[in-house]
């Protein structure tokens, strides 16, 4: 496959799952708005973050499709690997902000604005906790394709974004479990699941780096 041919069907990958991954945002956005529930709204930012990325991923390939010239005598493909270092920077700024917010709420940390744990019990309808369920499963679908796609295609850049779409399917299974807890009146699940969600991200984060590296 030419330079050209591979830089359209990364794109084309990159518009799929950028579908995917503002579909997986509305799902938890439109939850947590409905329930009040800040861990919803929470991953529905994070899960518009990975939207962003594929964005950028999108203007990263049309850089590394170009061909060589003199200041580029090996061609533009490095540009996809700075942007998957880029996306394991996004990965470990989502393990930091779940490990604080999980500290917090164990006592080992002063309290910040937000509180996973503020919803009520009885405004965790079923349907709230279908939403992260679902959120999920769009997740790991859209990461096992996009990792699939990025393995054929020798693309860097596809392999590390699935490493942050799987991450999001984390997230969303840690808030099914926190609204769980909530729930069922155990508030302190929710802060502990986090925290292991927090460890998973932060190895995601560094197998990438690795491998760019």
């Amino acid at each position: 496959m030419d330079t050209a041919a591979r830089s359209a069907e990364i794109q084309r990958v990159l518009l799929i799952t950028l579908g995917m991954n503002v579909l997986a945002a509305a799902v938890k956005l439109s939850a947590g708005a409905w329930s009040g529930s800040l861990s919803l709204l929470a991953g529905g930012v994070d899960a518009a973050f990975d939207g962003l990325a594929n964005v950028a991923g999108l203007a990263a390939t049309r850089f590394a499709s170009r061909p060589a010239d003199a200041d580029h005598p090996y061609g533009h493909r490095k540009y996809e690997t700075f942007v998957g270092v880029a996306i394991a920077a996004l990965l470990f700024l989502t393990c930091w902000r779940l490990a604080n917010e999980a500290l917090q709420h164990l006592g080992f940390m002063a309290p910040g604005s937000a509180d996973r744990s503020l919803i009520a019990a009885a405004d965790v309808h079923w349907l709230v906790l279908v939403a992260p369920a679902v959120a999920a499963t769009i997740n790991w679908a859209t990461a096992r394709y996009e990792a699939r796609r990025g393995v054929t295609l020798g693309s860097e850049l596809l392999v590390a974004d699935a490493g942050h779409t799987r991450s999001d399917a984390w997230v969303s299974l840690a808030i099914v479990g926190g609204l769980v807890a909530v729930r069922a009146g155990l508030s302190w699940v929710d802060p502990v699941l986090a925290l292991g969600i927090a460890v998973v991200v932060a190895w995601t984060g560094w197998r990438i780096v690795r491998d760019t590296a």
